[in-house]
C-alpha cells in the first residue's frame, strides 16, 4: 500500500509539471 500511495504522488508530481510545461508553452 505504502509503495502504491508513493507512486500516485510522484506521478501526480509528474503530470503536474508537464501539465505546467504546456500551459506556459500555450500562452
Amino acid at each position: 500500500m505504502g509503495l502504491v500511495i508513493e507512486l500516485d504522488l510522484l506521478d501526480l508530481r509528474w503530470v503536474r509539471g508537464l501539465w505546467r510545461r504546456r500551459t506556459r508553452e500555450r500562452r
